[in-house]
């Protein structure tokens, strides 16, 4: 009686390039990866030791990182009928957001007007836009000094060792308004009693208001 067999050998599974730990911001994505060989090897993503479901790829992405996403993530490299392999664990370190703070301030002015923030934190700088003036956070409240640009100011923050940067809430409408001045002056008249006569100027500036005196006073 003759016959045959069929005799498969599989190649075992091997990594070459493990998964490399990383840092990142709350709400950033972030991605892990293996660079395995084998005969048509299986990956199994794990968290701290247990399996993610679904996690079934030569990479594992999270697209928006939270605080309990912080952990060590290694995978699980396998061919049928050998041993598997597991990669050495990378860490996945979460950085927090500064905290959010109210902009203030604003308002109307001929000059300047300062733009403020309710709070602040050490080791951080705050960034004004669109001035683009930096202020290092003292962890109360700051300002950022005279704008002399009409505008809606906002203000970002940037941890000054983590780079994880937010944007504070609300904004400050800053208006700087033209400085009145008088272009041409009233002339001196002469004229008969009961004639009439009219005083006239020229001036520029933002939304003017005129007040005429006699001998210094408003009361004619």
């Amino acid at each position: 009686m003759t016959g045959s067999a069929v005799i498969t050998v599989s190649t075992a599974p091997s990594i070459s390039v493990n998964p490399a730990s990383q840092a990142k911001c709350v709400g950033e994505s972030v991605t892990f990866s293996v660079t395995a060989s084998g005969s048509s090897p299986g990956y199994q993503w794990r968290k701290n030791g247990s399996n993610i479901t679904g996690a079934n790829s030569s990479s594992y992405t999270i697209p928006s990182v939270v605080a309990g996403d912080a952990a060590n993530y290694d995978v699980v490299v396998s061919v049928t009928n050998c041993t598997s392999v597991t990669s050495t664990a990378a860490t996945l370190t979460v950085n927090p957001l500064p905290t959010v703070y109210n902009v203030t301030g604003g308002g109307t002015s001929c000059s300047s007007v300062n733009v403020g923030l309710s709070g602040s934190q050490s080791g951080v700088n705050y960034t004004l836009s669109p001035s683009g003036t930096v202020v290092a956070g003292t962890g109360s409240a700051i300002s950022f000094g005279g704008q002399t640009s009409s505008a809606t100011y906002t203000v970002a923050a940037t941890n000054a060792t983590t780079g994880c940067s937010a944007n504070m809430s609300g904004s400050a409408v800053v208006t700087i308004s033209a400085a009145p001045a008088i272009t041409v002056q009233p002339t001196d008249q002469t004229t008969c009693v009961g004639g009439t006569v009219t005083f006239t100027i020229t001036g520029t500036g933002g939304s003017l208001v005129y007040q005429w005196k006699k001998n210094g006073s408003s009361t004619l």
